[in-house]
C-alpha cells in the first residue's frame, strides 16, 4: 500500500552571504576583475502552509497503515504531468493498493 501526496512548494528568496565579481572592460587594459561586496538572493523552495498540512496528514496515516509515502510537487514539471495522468488539480492526498 502507498500514499500519493500532492503539494505545491514556493520559491522565497534567502541571503546568499558571499561576494561576486564584477569585470571592468577597457579596450586597451584587457579585462580587470574586481571584487564586490553586495548583498545577492537565492532562491529556495519552501513548502505552502495548506501543503504542509496535508503532507503532516499523510505521514500520520502512513505510520498509521504503515504505508509507503510518495510525494509529488505541482509546481514541477513532472509533478504537474503526473498529477495530470492522474486527475488531481489541487493539493491532496489518497491512499492506493
Amino acid at each position: 500500500m502507498k500514499i500519493e501526496v500532492f503539494v505545491r512548494s514556493e520559491t522565497v528568496p534567502s541571503i546568499a552571504d558571499h561576494s561576486s565579481f564584477a569585470s571592468d572592460h577597457a579596450a586597451c587594459r584587457g579585462v580587470i576583475y574586481k571584487e564586490e561586496s553586495y548583498v545577492k538572493y537565492k532562491p529556495k523552495k519552501t513548502l505552502s502552509e495548506e501543503s504542509q498540512k496535508l503532507l503532516d496528514e499523510a505521514k500520520q496515516k502512513a505510520t498509521e497503515f504503515d504505508a509507503q509515502l510518495v510525494i509529488y510537487d505541482l509546481s514541477t514539471l513532472k509533478g504537474k504531468l503526473i498529477a495530470r495522468l492522474k486527475r488531481v488539480a489541487s493539493p491532496s492526498w489518497r491512499i492506493v493498493q
